[in-house]
């Protein structure tokens, strides 16, 4: 008989984003903002590089005038030729996701490592960050634990939830939980969702210290009340099984439908479950199988093995052996034993080339 995957919780790597600014356009420029525009412009085309760094801001962020990322990407350029080091990290943000640039991978690493080798944090948690991933440079862990630690040292909450992580998996360095929770609370003191989460899952699990159910808790609401999906998925997954909060499906649901909601795929996953199994929520097999859907498409195992019980099944959709099958091994691919053991079901009871 096929099953489906339990309830679990998530723990994320901190992706750090190259900007630290404000990110919100103007509906209509005032006198007063033309003026610090036009002020900046004069001043940025004489070749002053810091009035250049802050009319490619305005650019980026449509402050003072209208959001224009292609005259950003070039205000950024004449920064860097400059040899602005912020100027250097922000154009690699712009090239690594196509913003008034072409897409490239190679030249965003170009300009995250030099902006590190000119003592951006940002840009030392980025250039970590691709070399962790084998992104625009080869994988290399010790690379990416030198400038995640250059990063760190300088302060930056994301240079220090990375490094961190680098702990708490045992990448490039012994696995040591101790030195991963240090890290992660010198982070969550400067309100990092990734690290207030992260550093919830050492307490929830005890690892590097005592277990501490009440204190997860308060680590993952409030890397909830930042909008951090991980953490209402984390937080969801506490109200469920009753750690450190008086159990509770209404409540478990909320969180998980919230996480869900934030693109968290162990939370669509979860959420799911609920529906599928009518707790904290109506019973209901369509939007089960809707949430099952929006885990599957990030690659996430569980929601692949969910949908694939649900078209195994019958229920929420028309029962299709042979989706089934396909969702099983695609779940069995990123080692559900769960998936493995319903693919090696439906052979014994010959649904395999069941059309």
């Amino acid at each position: 008989m096929s099953v489906f995957a339990p309830f679990v919780r998530s723990v994320a790597l901190a992706l750090a984003g190259a900007l630290l600014l404000a990110n919100t356009a103007t509906a209509q420029v005032t006198a007063a903002q033309r003026q610090t525009f036009e002020a900046a412009q004069r001043a940025a085309k004489q070749g002053d590089v810091q009035s250049q760094l802050e009319l490619a801001n305005m650019y980026y962020n449509g402050e003072n005038t209208e959001r224009n990322y292609a005259l950003a990407a070039e205000w950024y350029r004449r920064a860097v030729e400059g040899g602005n080091a912020s100027a250097m990290v922000t154009l690699g943000y712009m090239l690594e996701n196509g913003l008034g640039v072409f897409r490239d991978i190679n030249a965003a690493a170009d300009m995250y490592l030099s902006s590190a080798q000119g003592g951006n944090a940002i840009g030392q948690s980025n250039v970590g960050l691709f070399y962790l991933n084998g992104t625009g440079f080869p994988q290399d862990y010790a690379q990416a634990l030198y400038w995640f630690t250059q990063s760190a040292n300088q302060g930056d909450s994301n240079g220090q939830t990375n490094l961190g992580y680098m702990y708490d998996i045992g990448l490039g360095v012994p696995q040591d939980y101790v030195q991963a929770a240090h890290y992660y609370q010198l982070a969550a003191d400067q309100d990092d969702p990734v690290a207030l989460t992260n550093l919830g899952y050492l307490n929830e699990n005890g690892l590097g210290m005592p277990q501490n159910f009440a204190r997860a808790v308060e680590l993952y609401r409030r890397g909830a009340d930042l909008g951090y999906a991980d953490a209402m998925t984390n937080l969801g997954y506490l109200y469920e099984n009753g750690r450190g909060v008086p159990a509770s499906d209404v409540e478990a649901a909320n969180w998980y439908l919230r996480g869900a909601e934030g693109g968290d795929s162990v939370g669509q996953s979860n959420i799911g479950l609920m529906y599928l199994n009518g707790r904290g929520v109506p019973q209901n097999d369509t939007l089960a199988v809707q949430w099952f859907r929006e885990s599957a498409a990030q690659g996430y195992a569980d929601g692949l093995l969910n949908l694939g019980y649900m078209y195994d099944t019958g229920r929420g959709v028309p029962q299709d052996y042979a989706l089934a099958a396909d969702y099983y091994r695609q779940a069995a691919e990123l080692g559900s034993e769960t998936a493995k053991s319903n693919l090696l079901s439906m052979q014994q009871d010959g649904l395999l080339d069941a059309k």
